[in-house]
């Protein structure tokens, strides 16, 4: 009965090995950079490191060699404390090779704030301030870590 067992067991253990001795598919590179600026509806690459609390923040993903079809996007934005401050999922379609995907960000001080804000931009954003880190995953596989700076 023993000698039964190995034998059911023998070949899923051999699968599982398979699998996880494969070699990994080539993994997708992108880059991402980040920008205050758009023309429209579309953010402009710019390579800005350095934003004010009253930007939009723009997260530019770019590949060269994206497969046609639907990707999961995902960013998970850290603030400089490390705590994550926001989080953004979508679908991009791509019809294949060199293509520019974006997410943006913009911050939002305490209600009734406006006024205070007119003589203090910082005022009730002291914890946004310094370096932000960005994870970018597309398809459940992170592909960047990404920093910038908010300066009130």
């Amino acid at each position: 009965m023993t000698s039964l067992a190995v034998r059911t067991i023998l070949p899923a253990a051999l699968v599982l090995i398979a699998a996880l001795t494969a070699p990994p598919a080539a993994a997708l590179e992108a880059a991402v950079s980040f920008s205050s600026r758009s023309d429209g509806d579309i953010p402009r690459v710019t390579g800005e490191t350095e934003f004010t609390c009253s930007d939009t923040v723009y997260a530019i993903i770019e590949t060269e060699d994206f497969a046609a079809g639907t990707h999961d996007i995902e960013l998970q934005w850290f603030d400089p404390r490390g705590e994550r401050q926001e989080l953004t999922r979508f679908k991009a379609h791509s019809d294949g090779g060199a293509t520019m995907i974006w997410a943006w960000m913009r911050l939002h001080g305490p209600d009734n704030s406006g006024l205070v804000r007119t003589f203090d931009p910082a005022h009730g954003m002291r914890d946004f301030i310094g370096q932000w880190t960005v994870k970018t995953y597309i398809d459940q596989h992170q592909v960047d870590t990404a920093h910038f700076d908010m300066l009130c």
